[in-house]
């Protein structure tokens, strides 16, 4: 069979692409990076899309011929300026579920999530619901899967905020402690194997299934699951109040609202708290697959250096990456100060630079550290920043080398202080990416 699988190079869609191929199938991936996409799995083909852009089903029709059956994995946690939830969620889909239908394609495997009930009180739950409630009231042979919380060796949302706490030393801070919010954890590999046995047409049709494992944990469980999987020593769990939590969320939401990342938001709060459980039953029966306990599941896939490592810097990064970007603001600001002005005028003299044109320069420095301070912080193609970064310090480097050399004998070392500051970019630089 030849199956197209939409959000095909995120954390469940890439996996699911693997079991469609281990299964023999032929795949066609969509996802918006399709280059990325096609160097991580090349067995597959890939055409571009974006949800927030496909919302007519003349869009989608062409990428539906020959096609035998559609998996749509497509989802976001929370809108923002750069994605709109209702888009993703009912817009997208239900622009796709009617090319399916003129198409002639019946079989639709639709990837919705648990705890989404109207009382969960959150954007992602109505839209993701009303993608499904659109797609059960079609005639096609439709099946919505709804897992709980999808765990693996490797992680992205919140199983990688999961993953960052167990690897915070000593403390670990848990909303509550942890103990209220609850989960039936299955592992990616079974959901994906039960996805590829639902793609046949010979599968049962028609269906909601709730895919979980087979076990109920809290929060504080997973998160100390993780912890002896990564081999971290035991940790004290500290409560924090909700409502410290909830004012985390709403800076979150800023945050993500601007750069499109980020996993702690209101929306990963509430639906947190709300829970995630429901009867696996179903799932096991028409797929066939026993879904693993979360402890069976860790085990069957050790953890290596790499995982330690994402799980220590997970807290990490942002903090590099909020230090830089708020010294570069503080660099660009300081020439506000008279003293520093006119130490500034002095070194470009010495340089050989003309007097007429020192202010422009000054400013043009201050601008530029202050706008490469505030891209960084607000996460804008922070490669590309820190590219910039470097070669403005560069630039300085080489400005204050001519025109006062003897500042490398300065004793507070004001200019060797530069190497960690490029070494601190550099690491930023290689530990940018969220999948």
């Amino acid at each position: 069979m030849r199956i197209l699988v939409t959000g095909a190079s995120g954390f469940i869609g890439a996996h699911i692409v693997g079991a469609l191929l281990g299964a023999g199938h032929a795949v066609t991936g969509c996802a918006r990076d399709i280059d990325f996409a096609r160097r991580r799995c090349p067995q597959a083909q890939w055409i571009p899309c974006d949800f927030n852009r496909d919302l007519t089903s003349e869009v989608w029709l062409p990428r539906l011929e020959g096609i035998d059956a559609v998996v749509n994995c497509a989802g976001v946690l929370q809108g923002s300026a750069r994605q709109s939830i209702d888009r993703v969620h009912r817009r997208a889909p239900i622009a796709l579920f009617d090319a399916c239908r003129e198409a002639g394609i019946k079989r639709v495997v639709q990837i919705s999530a648990l705890g989404i009930e109207e009382a969960a009180g959150t954007e992602y739950a109505a839209t993701k619901r009303a993608g499904d409630d659109y797609l059960t009231k079609t005639k096609l042979d439709w099946v919505v899967v709804r897992p709980s919380l999808v765990y693996a060796g490797g992680s992205y949302g919140g199983t990688s905020l999961m993953r960052g706490l167990a690897g915070l030393p000593y403390l670990i801070s848990l909303p509550g402690g942890g103990r209220e919010q609850r989960f039936q954890p299955i592992h990616v590999s079974d959901l994906a194997a039960g996805i590829a046995n639902l793609v046949e047409p010979t599968a049962p049709k028609r269906k909601l299934l709730d895919a979980t494992g087979p076990q109920t944990l809290g929060l504080r469980e997973i998160v100390l699951a993780f912890r002896n999987w990564l081999g971290f020593r035991p940790a004290l769990v500290l409560p924090v109040p909700m409502a410290l939590i909830r004012l985390a969320g709403v800076l979150g939401d800023v945050l993500y609202w601007v750069t499109g990342k980020g996993s702690l938001n209101s929306t990963s709060i509430r639906q947190m708290s709300h829970g995630s459980v429901g009867d696996g039953s179903g799932f096991e029966k028409a797929t066939g697959v026993a879904p693993r306990s979360m402890a069976a599941g860790l085990s069957q896939t050790p953890s290596h250096v790499q995982d330690r490592w994402h799980a220590r810097l997970y807290f990490a990064r942002p903090l590099l990456r909020i230090t830089l970007a708020l010294f570069w603001i503080a660099s660009g600001l300081i020439v506000a100060n008279a003293t520093s002005r006119n130490q500034a005028e002095g070194i470009l003299l010495a340089a050989g630079f003309e007097r007429e044109h020192l202010l422009f320069l000054i400013w043009a420095g201050a601008v530029a550290d202050t706008v490469l301070g505030v891209l960084l912080l607000v996460r804008w193609r922070v490669r590309l920043v820190g590219v910039l970064m470097l070669a403005v310090t560069l630039g300085y480097v080489l400005v204050l080398s001519y025109g006062v050399p003897e500042i490398w004998f300065d004793p507070l070392g004001a200019l060797l202080k530069i190497a960690p500051l490029v070494a601190a970019t550099l690491v930023m630089m290689a530990i940018e990416d969220d999948r």
